[in-house]
């Protein structure tokens, strides 16, 4: 049986490789916020979603009550530095905890899943070594670490839940940058973000991966060398 596969943020780099390798052997459905991605063609379904939106995901869930997933990937994040003035930061918290972490939860707990699903997510190993200016992006993915375990409990048993924690994953295509991009972590790689495909594909795939509920680190064991 062919698996239906939702992919939240379709038009990141990323997800455009993962799609892909995946188009030929799943159906795919995909979110974007602003455009929808041109390559339609990979995808079975395309829907609008704005992760800062209640009233968007809600139309969202609605619009996906019919099919039954059997994974799910969350590419879509945001990445912004703090404002510098006061009033700013406080709806800059609210917006970041939404969307990276509070989104996730709902739409996982609100579609529907075949028992033996997968659900990853995508964080940032960064925030073991915090970077100065990113305290509100850096709590929102602290808490998606946590999420995944809450979640792994409330989808027990039918739903797996796992997040990757970012490092290092420039493909092929930066060789310019990749030498400088690479001083934070231990070993280097030909092409990191082909082999993050192909991670995700194996969980998406392999029934007898047994874990729900973990954090895995993917970054060259940027998190082992403590530089600045």
């Amino acid at each position: 049986m062919i698996k239906k596969i939702l992919v939240v943020g379709v038009t990141s780099k990323i997800a455009k490789q993962f799609l892909l390798t995946k188009s030929s052997k799943c159906e795919l459905y995909g979110t974007y916020n602003n455009n929808p991605l041109k390559k339609e063609k990979l995808l079975k379904g395309q829907f609008k979603l704005d992760l800062s939106s209640v009233t968007s995901i809600n139309s969202f869930i609605d619009l996906v009550s019919d099919i039954t997933f059997d994974g799910m990937i969350i590419f879509a994040s945001t990445y912004v530095a703090d404002p510098l003035t006061k009033n700013e930061m406080e709806s800059r918290y609210q917006s970041d905890m939404f969307i990276n972490v509070t989104s996730v939860a709902i739409i996982a707990k609100n579609i529907n899943f075949q028992a033996g699903s997968k659900i990853v997510v995508l964080g940032d190993n960064g925030t073991s070594l915090p970077k100065k200016g990113y305290s509100s992006y850096t709590l929102s993915k602290l808490a998606l670490d946590e999420v995944v375990k809450v979640l792994a409990v409330d989808l027990a048993p039918n739903v797996s839940t796992i997040c990757i924690k970012l490092g290092p994953t420039l493909s092929n295509h930066h060789l310019l940058r990749n030498d400088h991009y690479y001083d934070k972590g231990l070993i280097k790689v030909k092409d990191p973000t082909r082999g993050l495909i192909n991670f995700i594909n194996f969980l998406i795939n392999e029934p007898n991966f047994n874990t729900t509920g973990s954090v895995v680190n993917y970054d060259g064991g940027a998190y082992l060398r403590r530089n600045p």
